[in-house]
């Protein structure tokens, strides 16, 4: 897997060129620095994704957590310092450090990966461009809608896949500031090799694009142009869902009982024209979507609480599909983000109710505690989700690593300790650390979030009691399907947009088992308050749901029952392997390059076999049944794409390569299940 990575599976090792081509598996990735066997068998086919070099630089920084050690690394490769001992980065392994940032596409294409800090010479370079000339397939991060024809023309991909949205890989503008401009400069001169490369590649690409054009049939569109600048959202004249009439609009208002969310802020909307959706001289609107073809046309403006880890980016998606107009981050308002963050913008502060009701954003998510009049105001309505307060825990912990530090919160929780500087953690600014552990719910709804360890009490309880009341949707995450009935009647979403499905949030069960039953029970008996609000908010979702199936009209399906309990299954059998000698070949040996001098015969390391490929050791087999290799191996496509060549694919680590990966899967790949690596050879050739 992902460098050469086999997560410790017996049958760990680094699979090269002829055992890839003979097995039912057809296209795979390598994402490791290539060696001795990995290329240009029979049988075959290559390629790879080049982009610029400080732009994949900068997403292994961010992606991978390097930003406190980059200084560090530019000072090895200057030679200025020894390498130090570098620990685990996000599933890189600590070997693995100074070389994303060294010429690494020199490195991982030469056979050289390892050599030391600033040891990368032309002599590498050389090798490196020797090797490209050979790949089938090149292809240009920054130009990749030009350079798609060859995936069709020469993988047989069909057209219809292979349009290349924008990438969004959850870096917004103000991550990359993490990455000062001082150390680009440092990047770029010291990586001057790779650069020469990239430029080298372009060339290529161009040259295999030019071919795969030259060649009949293709049925990709021209690339389309880039968009106009989009037209002024008309003031909405549209009809109100008329909520003063729903039954719980009825109880006293939030701001007569003085409860903080509901009491008017003086400051809302703010004078500053600075923060105006409308302000020419703020880059303001590259925060919002375009607006939608279909609107949904709904005066009321939604402003969602976005409790963090509880399904607010499946509502987001779910309202953009509906036809609501929303900001690009998440449906986060501009400049005030996940849990209020600003990430430097100059229009960044909290919105309030009364802002955001009278823009053109139609759904907004507050991600962060509820404040002075952020609920309550005209022309609004107002949904929350919730779901069973462990489970939320458990997904903060493993999406933003808060492993190592559980202990130390329900600790500092308990009173046991103080608690300790935190740093950031995947986008949470360190001052966001214990809240997510210590009655959360309770927190965010009752206007005191920042309260301090183990001083939330039945006082916050009562608050965010009485302000749950007032919230207009009230979903439950264990029970949605039976709930989105309240967004068809009470939003005026489609139907056709809300069977939701099941959530994908890459938690397995072994995941899971990083927080342990004794730091799951504590948490329990640490957060009575929110265990309270989710029973008490599970019958407002139901009182809501109720009221919403009672309006009529809807045209949602009934929720299809919980399938009847199902006995084990007896084992399966290995598939039969996929015959495909038989298919037809897509002729490499005509293809332009392919008529230069061999790789092995110019001694070009990833092109001279390996003595040992194929492994005579059948524990690598995939057709062994006493393994569990099958189990990461993706079932047989339906239809398989019919080409007899194996599609070796070279997976720079972050070059798009998992978006490749995707488009052969959906063109009738079969892959294996870790983002195409082959089975016990993942990122960097770790076998974990």
């Amino acid at each position: 897997n992902v460098m050469g990575r086999s997560w410790g599976e017996k049958f760990a090792h680094h699979a090269k060129c002829i055992e890839r081509s003979t097995q039912e598996i057809t296209l795979s990735m390598i994402e490791r620095g290539l060696e001795k066997g990995d290329l240009g068998c029979e049988n075959s086919i290559s390629g790879v994704m080049l982009r610029e070099p400080f732009k994949g630089a900068r997403s292994t920084v961010l992606y991978q957590g390097f930003q406190g050690e980059l200084d560090l690394l530019q000072s090895v490769i200057a030679g200025d310092k020894p390498l130090p001992k570098i620990g685990e980065h996000r599933g890189v392994p600590g070997q693995f450090s100074y070389q994303f940032f060294d010429n690494f596409v020199t490195r991982s294409l030469s056979g050289e990966f390892h050599l030391p800090p600033g040891k990368v010479t032309r002599a590498q370079l050389e090798v490196a461009k020797e090797v490209l000339k050979r790949i089938d397939i090149i292809m240009v991060l920054e130009e990749v809608s030009d350079h798609i024809v060859q995936l069709e023309q020469l993988f047989k991909w069909p057209a219809k896949v292979l349009q290349f949205r924008k990438k969004v890989n959850g870096h917004a503008k103000d991550d990359y500031k993490k990455v000062s401009r001082e150390q680009e400069e440092k990047f770029k001169s010291q990586n001057q090799l790779d650069y020469e490369l990239f430029e080298f590649g372009k060339k290529l690409a161009w040259e295999r694009t030019a071919f795969a054009k030259s060649l009949p049939g293709s049925q990709i569109p021209p690339p389309t142009p880039p968009p106009t600048a989009a037209p002024p959202h008309i003031e909405m004249s549209w009809p109100s869902v008329e909520p003063e009439k729903w039954p719980w609009r009825q109880v006293p208002s939030g701001q007569s009982l003085q409860l903080l969310p509901f009491i008017p802020d003086p400051e809302d909307p703010p004078q500053d024209p600075t923060f105006s959706l409308v302000n020419p001289d703020t880059n303001i609107m590259r925060e919002i979507e375009r607006p939608p073809l279909h609107p949904v046309k709904r005066r009321e403006h939604i402003i969602w609480v976005h409790l963090h880890n509880y399904a607010g980016t499946n509502i987001c998606e779910k309202g953009k599909q509906a036809g609501e107009r929303i900001s690009t981050k998440n449906c986060c308002w501009p400049g005030d983000n996940v849990m209020g963050r600003s990430w430097g913008e100059e229009f960044a502060h909290h919105a309030k109710c009364s802002e955001r009701s009278v823009h053109e954003i139609t759904l907004s998510m507050l991600e962060r505690g509820l404040e002075q009049g952020d609920l309550g105001c005209e022309n609004s309505i107002s949904g929350v989700m919730l779901r069973e307060p462990f489970k939320g825990a458990r997904s903060t912990v493993l999406y933003h690593g808060f492993d190592g530090e559980l202990d130390t919160f329900q600790a500092v929780i308990a009173g046991e300790r103080k608690l300790p500087k935190i740093g950031e953690h995947r986008g949470l600014p360190g001052k966001f650390s214990y809240q997510f552990f210590d009655n959360f719910v309770t927190r965010s709804l009752s206007g005191e979030f920042d309260l301090p360890p183990g001083n939330v009490t039945r006082k916050q309880l009562e608050v965010a009691m009485e302000v749950l009341k007032r919230i207009d949707v009230i979903l439950i995450l264990e029970e949605v399907s039976e709930h989105v009935i309240q967004l068809e009647q009470l939003f005026k979403w489609p139907a056709k947009g809300l069977p939701f499905e099941r959530k994908v949030n890459g938690h397995n069960d072994d995941d899971y088992k990083r927080v342990s039953p004794e730091q799951e029970a504590k948490f329990k008996s640490q957060n009575p308050l929110d265990y309270e609000l989710f029973e008490f908010g599970k019958k407002l979702a139901w009182e809501r749901t109720n009221y919403a199936k009672s309006l009529g009209g809807s045209k949602l399906p009934p929720p299809t029952p919980a399938p009847a309990p199902t006995p084990p299954p007896a084992p399966v059998p290995p598939p039969a392997p996929m015959i495909m000698e038989s298919w037809p070949s897509v002729e490499p040996e005509k293809w332009p390059w392919r008529q230069l001098p061999s790789g092995e015969s110019l001694s070009l390391p990833p092109f001279v076999p390996d003595p040992q490929d194929p492994p005579a050791d059948p524990l690598y087999s995939l057709a062994n049944p006493n393994t569990q290799i099958m189990r990461e191996i993706e079932p047989v496509p339906q239809p398989p794409l019919k080409r007899r060549e194996h599609i070796v694919w070279v997976h720079l680590h972050n070059y798009a390569g998992t978006n490749i990966c995707e488009k052969g899967k959906l063109s009738g790949e079969r892959i294996s299940t870790k983002n195409c690596c082959w089975p016990g050879d993942n990122v960097m050739g770790r076998s974990w």
